[in-house]
């Protein structure tokens, strides 16, 4: 009897995540809308909006890096709350598999790994020839193969963009996604 009741727990305690992060969906796919079209000022400089740039700053960015990952992290930043916004402060970085691998190893609680696309999620993608780069979105609509993101550093600029699973972004293959 104890093996069930553990199970009905642990039952309980998943159900309980998804639900969490599944209403917290729709406000993610708001507030990465709010950012389209800001555009990168050339070899990341900065960006064409300075509340942008400051928002940017603020998630970890700095003139110079790779921002499609801190992008996803500001969307989070400003997307959540209490034990989730701890995770993603101290946990997801600028690297998107350095911030991929916190998850995955479970330091980033409760955030797991995934291997389907769910509206909220972070879109991680990992170099073919360089395991240490990769790139980062926000799915805002997934069905069967396909799936639609919101990615920053992409044509400069925070974008609209649809994917499937099998496909190619920026010499990267699909590492997984972050719920």
């Amino acid at each position: 009897m104890k093996k069930n009741a553990l199970y009905i727990v642990v039952g309980v305690v998943a159900i309980a995540a998804l639900v969490s992060f599944g209403s917290n969906a729709k406000k993610i796919i708001r507030v990465a809308k709010a950012f389209l079209g800001n555009k990168e000022i050339k070899a990341n400089k900065g960006f064409n909006r300075e509340s942008f740039t400051t928002q940017m700053r603020n998630a970890g960015w700095w003139v110079g890096a790779p921002w499609c990952m801190f992008f996803a992290k500001l969307v989070y930043m400003k997307s959540y709350t209490g034990q989730r916004l701890e995770a993603v402060k101290k946990y997801f970085t600028g690297s998107t598999i350095s911030t991929y691998n916190n998850v995955a190893i479970g330091l980033a609680k409760p955030f797991e790994i995934s291997k389907k696309a769910k509206p909220g999620a972070i879109v991680i993608w990992e170099g073919i020839n360089d395991k240490t780069k990769g790139h980062a979105g926000i799915v805002i609509y997934a069905s069967g193969n396909n799936f639609t993101t919101i990615e920053g550093n992409w044509g400069d600029e925070v974008t609209l963009i649809d994917r499937t699973y099998t496909g190619i972004v920026n010499n990267c293959i699909l590492k997984g996604f972050i719920v």
